[in-house]
């Protein structure tokens, strides 16, 4: 699902004198941002455009509020310039940190964001690592015999989702058949650090005529899941 975000009016003096965070790397679901991150009283503080760019989020100026609201998957938190109170799915909740305006950008607290977005955070000497769960990749390759025989010889699941996830492949048939499958229909690994998977898998018999799933189920760091399936045909072309 596409995140939205939408940004009614931001105008607010700068409260504090944050100070630069560095050269702190920040990387989303693995992949490194290319953002400017500032501390203010020991918090982190994100640009709102980081937020939204990471989550392929679209923004919509209104010159009439001084609320920040961004949905994302079912969330919906609302955050006001200046004050520490958020909103989330109409429940009240207290961010680390105040929204503020700093060189004509809205900061936001990072860890709040994140964790009340339903992700994961982590702080490292090697920069800081968010994770959303979000629907895995799925590619199915047959690697023997080659395509346009038989469906029966090896062929490999594998993916993206999120970094260090753990991921439950199970093989169902889509017609009256019986699957003889090694290492089996139902396997569990975990992404690596990048958000890759993959698994091969070995029919011992021939699925002549036959077609099967290959359902994906990721669980992340945050204990969110997220699936996606993908339809696999077996037999002559």
């Amino acid at each position: 699902m596409r995140t939205t975000a939408v940004l009614f009016l931001i105008v607010a003096v700068l409260m504090g004198h944050p100070t630069q965070a560095g050269q702190t790397t920040l990387r989303v679901n693995g992949v490194p941002v290319k953002t400017t991150l500032v501390t203010r009283q020991g918090h982190t503080m994100v640009p709102l455009q980081t937020i939204i760019a990471a989550l392929g989020a679209d923004v919509q100026p209104d010159a009439g509020q001084r609320i920040v609201r961004l949905t994302h998957r079912g969330n919906i938190l609302e955050m006001g310039v200046g004050s520490r109170r958020a909103m989330l799915n109409g429940r009240p909740q207290d961010l680390a940190a105040a929204p503020q305006i700093v060189g004509n950008r809205l900061m936001l607290p990072l860890r709040s964001v994140v964790t009340l977005l339903d992700g994961s955070i982590r702080s490292s000497s090697n920069g800081i690592d968010v994770a959303f769960a979000q629907p895995p990749t799925v590619n199915v390759t047959l690697l023997s015999p080659a395509p346009g025989q038989l469906l029966s010889g090896t062929f490999l699941v594998s993916g993206l989702t999120a970094p260090d996830a753990d991921v439950d492949i199970q093989l169902m048939p889509t017609k009256t058949m019986q699957l003889d499958v090694s290492p089996g229909t139902h396997v569990r690994t975990r992404s690596d650090a990048l958000g890759r998977f993959s698994v091969p898998f070995t029919l011992g018999r021939d699925a002549g005529g036959a077609s099967f799933a290959v359902d994906v189920q990721v669980t992340d760091t945050a204990g969110n899941t997220a699936s996606r399936r993908a339809d696999v045909a077996a037999g002559d072309e």
